[in-house]
């Protein structure tokens, strides 16, 4: 891969979509963990996703530049943690967004 990222297992599906859920299911596991930091570069695309989660789990959530050479749109770095507020599973994208800002 490029801009310094390599694949661990490659997967045969690697559609935006696969990669995007797989990334999400990770960090979904360890919320379910409620492990109390998380933190990780993630795919820029699954940001609002993470962000639903986050709510739903009761993470604050925040993200920053990435500092990998030339991944400016592609990567973001991640930081969750726990007591941020959310409101349960049934939390809506406004909820998520305040728990974003």
């Amino acid at each position: 891969m490029t801009n310094g990222m390599t694949l661990l297992v490659p997967f045969e599906d690697q559609s935006e979509n696969f990669t995007c859920g797989f990334e999400a299911g990770m960090i979904w596991a360890e919320m379910e963990q409620n492990l109390p930091n998380i933190q990780r570069t993630v795919k820029a695309t699954n940001m609002a996703v993470l962000k639903k989660m986050a709510a739903g789990r009761g993470y604050a959530i925040q993200f920053s530049d990435c500092m990998i050479e030339g991944s400016l749109s592609e990567w973001v770095f991640m930081r969750a943690s726990i007591g941020g507020g959310g409101g349960g599973l049934a939390a809506n994208d406004a909820a998520a967004q305040q728990v974003a800002a």
